[in-house]
C-alpha cells in the first residue's frame, strides 16, 4: 500500500477517534447535570414540605403562646378596666406584648379552670337550695290542704252526731209522754253469801211449814217484786 495514503488513513482514524471521545465526554458530562438538576429538582418539593409542616406546627402552638395582658384579662385576680382620662393611657397597640413561656401559661389555665369550676358548682348549690326551698313549699301546702280535709270532715262528723242525738232525743221526748208509772216495786238488794245463805234457808222452810202460800204472801214475807215479767 501507498505509504501516503496509509499515514492519511491513519490521520482520519486519529481525528474521528479524537473526536468521538470530545462528543462521548460531552454527553457523559450532560448526562451528569441532568441527574444533578433532577436531584435538586426532587429535593427541593421535600424542602417545600418540610416547611409547610414548620409552619403549620408553628401555627398549632401559637395559641399556647399567649401573652400576658390576655391572662391576666381572664384570671380572677384581674382589676376592673379602667376609665379612660383627659390625659389618657397608651394606646394597646404600644404596651409591648410579653410572650410568657409553658409552665406559666399552664398555670394561669388551670387557675381559670379552677374558677370556672368554683362558679359552675355554686350555680350547682344556688339551683338545689332552689328545688329545696320549692319542695319544702309543696310539702307544706299538701300538709295544710290535708289537715283542712281532717278537719272539715271532723265538722261534718261531729255534726251528723249532733244531729242523731238531736233526733234521738225528740224521739224519746216523744215516747216518754206515753209512758206511766202504776207502782213501785222494791230494788233487790245486795247480800254477803252468809245472808243469801239465811234468805234461802227461810224461804225454803216457809214453803215447808205453810205448805200452800201464794206468791204475793210470799213476795211480801221476803220483800220481794210481785210483778215479774218473762222474756
Amino acid at each position: 500500500m501507498d505509504p501516503i495514503l496509509l499515514g492519511l488513513t491513519c490521520v482520519i482514524c486519529a481525528v474521528a477517534f479524537y473526536l468521538l471521545f470530545i462528543e462521548g465526554k460531552s454527553w457523559r458530562n450532560s448526562r451528569r447535570t441532568d441527574r444533578r438538576q433532577g436531584a435538586a429538582n426532587r429535593r427541593r418539593p421535600a424542602n417545600a414540605a418540610a416547611r409547610r409542616h414548620q409552619q403549620q406546627r408553628a401555627a398549632a402552638q401559637a395559641p399556647r403562646q399567649m401573652t400576658e395582658s390576655s391572662f391576666e384579662s381572664l384570671s380572677e385576680n384581674s382589676g376592673s378596666e379602667s376609665s379612660d382620662t383627659d390625659t389618657g393611657s397608651k394606646p394597646a397597640s404600644d404596651t409591648p406584648k410579653k410572650k410568657i413561656g409553658t409552665k406559666k401559661a399552664q398555670k394561669l389555665a388551670e387557675k381559670e379552670r379552677r374558677k370556672e369550676e368554683r362558679e359552675a358548682e355554686e350555680r350547682y348549690r344556688e339551683t338545689m337550695r332552689k328545688k329545696d326551698d320549692e319542695e319544702i313549699k309543696r310539702r307544706k301546702e299538701a300538709e295544710a290542704k290535708e289537715a283542712a280535709a281532717e278537719a272539715a270532715k271532723a265538722a261534718a262528723e261531729e255534726k251528723l252526731r249532733l244531729e242523731q242525738e238531736a233526733r234521738e232525743q225528740a224521739e224519746y221526748e216523744r215516747l216518754k209522754v206515753t209512758f206511766s208509772i202504776e207502782g213501785e216495786g222494791v230494788g233487790v238488794q245486795q247480800l254477803d253469801e252468809e245472808t243469801e245463805a239465811q234468805l234461802n234457808a227461810d224461804f225454803i222452810e216457809t214453803i215447808k211449814r205453810v205448805k200452800l202460800i201464794s206468791l204475793e204472801r210470799l213476795c211480801v214475807k221476803f220483800d220481794m217484786k210481785t210483778d215479774v215479767s218473762y222474756p
